[in-house]
């Protein structure tokens, strides 16, 4: 773990000098555009004491997304969020589940003229949709859910139209899964990574 966090710190480090060094001021202000991408990729082994097989769980989260400047701080936009995952138990037994959503989003930025770090907090809604299939004889299931949360972030722009996006992200889901009528809540936080254009 520490490890990981030395290298994520001399990352953002290297990110942050390279801006400084080459990068012009933030493209954004009232009225401009962006259109952003941003992904994420988990892998998570675990092994139950006394047993011989190991749990592995692969996930991709990305999101896609337009926003526009209402005014130079305050973006308004809306996301597609997608979550790709399967895991498998060692024993021949393989789950795949497919999460799909869009969200309406209002940000805010810390900006002022000239620069070229934008901080930025912001809020987030909206709707998704679950499939999950198990490969162990299980029957299918499907769920829907309402989603909110919140994320806050940091915009390095290499050029005037252009910046690599950091953000830490965080969603509570409540979803109602059938068969069965099942109703459930989750937590989900995530370090994406991304980039954006303006215009």
């Amino acid at each position: 773990m520490k490890k990981l966090s030395v290298v994520c710190l001399m990352v953002v480090a290297s990110i942050f000098m390279v801006t400084h060094v080459y990068a012009a001021g933030a493209g954004i202000g009232a009225g401009s555009n962006e259109a952003f991408g941003q992904a994420q990729i988990q892998n998570v082994s675990s092994k139950t004491k006394g047993s011989p097989n190991t749990n592995t769980t692969t996930m991709a989260i990305y999101t896609v997304g337009y926003g526009r400047f209402i005014t130079d701080a305050l973006q308004l936009g809306v996301s597609h969020m997608g979550i790709i995952g399967n895991t498998d138990d060692g024993a021949g037994n393989k789950n795949t589940a497919a999460v799909y959503g869009i969200d309406g989003f209002a940000k805010y930025h810390f900006y002022t003229k000239g620069q070229t770090v934008v901080p930025y907090v912001g809020l987030q809604v909206g709707y998704l949709g679950l499939t999950a299939n198990s490969g162990g004889g299980g029957s299918d299931s499907t769920g829907s859910s309402v989603s909110y949360g919140g994320m806050g972030g940091l915009k390095f722009f290499l050029s005037e139209n252009f910046a690599i996006t950091t953000e830490l992200n965080y969603r509570r889901y409540e979803m109602k899964m059938s068969p069965g009528n099942s109703e459930n809540t989750s937590d989900n936080i995530s370090l994406l990574v991304g980039f954006a254009v303006y215009f």
